[in-house]
């Protein structure tokens, strides 16, 4: 029996027609893609040169290296908001002679400045301490919001003052100084040539219910949704905002996090691996520096943020083309990675 085919065979042409489609529809998505997507404003190292970073966090873990990174770019001021008077006092003298060292300056070492707050407290005492701090130093450019805290538990040995206090240090520390800068990050003194910067610090734990992570995981997606709301807001601004999403980072916190963790909690967190505090702010401060709204980390972190996109912005190419094309995929790999937590957690009930 002949089964060859041949030009002239109807099967073989519309084979030809359905080739062609496909490859039209994605060249011509391809080019929509590329007209629609935000263009991305960078920050240049003249701009940093200019800037006033505030770090929230910065005397320890993933703050503390996101403010080295700041001091090597140039950065001309830089403050620390902390509540440990002692870690801070320590911190400004470690990075004033880190800024004073480095090499192939262009410029003035980096100024390093510190403010004692607890920003857990009432929003009039957080706005007086940083209009004061403002009003003795310089307008802030750009905000990088690094302070949280972490608690593993199931959800039986999670007393309710923990919710608040996840809620309050992850979330509330955030959208409070947002609140308190945002007229000034937003204003005409900035432009898509020189824009002003938000970073908002979640987790793969925002992206992903965890076993354990009941309260953290609560705090760190309510961060996703309030950022996908305000890049709405800011559209038209010239502030970018990114959200970077850190894995098992190695940090004090972290080791902190781990005293009392469930074992099932740790089993899953094991195969993802432990990030160095320095790898995790360098690529978040890349970031910013690039305009890139989305920071994620590793091969895990981009099926993650890939996977969970939902009805959010896209702001690079490689994305839009592994949502659009590839969406059923991700989706069957990130079922798997369900069942797989799953079974762990049935097996250890």
């Amino acid at each position: 029996m002949n089964f060859s085919l041949s030009t002239d065979d109807p099967l073989v042409i519309a084979l030809i027609i359905a080739a062609i489609t496909i490859v039209a529809a994605v060249v011509l998505l391809t080019l929509v893609c590329a007209i629609l997507l935000p263009s991305r404003r960078k920050i240049s190292k003249r701009q940093w040169s200019t800037s006033h970073c505030l770090v929230t966090g910065g005397s320890s873990g993933i703050g503390k290296e996101l403010v080295r990174n700041l001091i090597r770019r140039g950065v001309k001021e830089v403050t620390i908001v902390a509540r440990n008077k002692a870690k801070l006092s320590a911190a400004q003298k470690e990075f004033t002679t880190y800024a004073r060292s480095r090499p192939n300056q262009s410029s003035a070492p980096t100024t390093i400045h510190v403010l004692s707050l607890d920003l857990s407290l009432e929003y009039g005492v957080i706005e007086t301490s940083i209009d004061k701090h403002v009003s003795e130093t310089s307008e802030i450019t750009n905000l990088f919001l690094c302070a949280g805290s972490a608690l593993a538990r199931v959800a039986t040995d999670t007393p309710p003052t923990s919710y608040h206090g996840m809620m309050s240090s992850n979330f509330y520390t955030c959208t409070t100084l947002i609140k308190i800068l945002l007229p000034k990050l937003t204003s005409n003194a900035f432009t898509k040539k020189n824009p002003s910067s938000i970073l908002i610090t979640s987790s793969a734990a925002g992206q992903i219910g965890i076993y354990g992570y009941t309260a953290y995981s609560a705090s760190k997606f309510a961060l996703k949704g309030y950022s996908d709301a305000l890049r709405l807001e800011l559209a038209g601004k010239a502030c970018n905002l990114t959200i970077a999403f850190p894995p098992n980072t190695d940090t004090p916190g972290f080791e902190e996090e781990n005293k009392g963790k469930p074992e099932i909690t740790k089993y899953i967190e094991d195969g993802a691996g432990l990030w160095s505090a320095e790898s995790v702010a360098d690529g978040m401060v890349e970031a910013v520096a690039e305009g890139y709204g989305f920071k994620y980390f590793g091969v895990d972190g981009w099926v993650l943020h890939n996977v969970t996109a939902g009805m959010g912005e896209v702001d690079n190419m490689t994305d839009f083309v592994i949502q659009v094309f590839f969406g059923g995929l991700l989706r069957f790999i990130g079922i798997c990675y369900g069942w797989m937590f799953r079974g762990i957690a049935k097996k250890s009930a």
